[in-house]
């Protein structure tokens, strides 16, 4: 199964990996079911437009958000970045099959599919 990410908001991509040395790469050399380089297949950046600041972000599976480490990022909202404070499997019967993200701060709570992708902080 695919995991779909909504990248319209996309404006460049850089891979990390120093030794690729590709840093600016065009769409079709990104694996945007991965969010790799095709090149080196290590991980890419992705540079948010309309931010309102120079943005840059990395996609990570939900499931891989690391509690009080990771900032995500809400959905077409780039303002600012919430730190996680809990990342764990849902619970009860509406959300036992998702992954559950907590946000400080505005004390929302995220619920993704264990692969979806999400943007936090790079």
């Amino acid at each position: 199964m695919v995991s779909y990410v909504n990248n319209v908001h996309d404006e460049r991509y850089k891979c990390v990996n120093r030794e690729c040395q590709r840093t600016d790469l065009e769409p079709d050399a990104v694996n945007m079911e991965k969010w790799t380089c095709k090149t080196c297949k290590k991980p890419v950046h992705v540079k948010i437009k309309d931010a309102g600041r120079p943005l840059w972000v990395k996609r990570i599976r939900a499931k891989a958000v690391k509690a009080g480490t990771d900032m995500v990022y809400l959905p077409h909202k780039f303002d600012r970045a919430f730190q996680v404070k809990t990342s764990a499997k849902g619970t009860g019967k509406d959300h036992s099959h998702q992954w559950m993200l907590v946000l400080a701060d505005n004390g929302s709570t995220l619920y993704r599919m264990p692969d979806d992708y999400v943007d936090v902080d790079a």
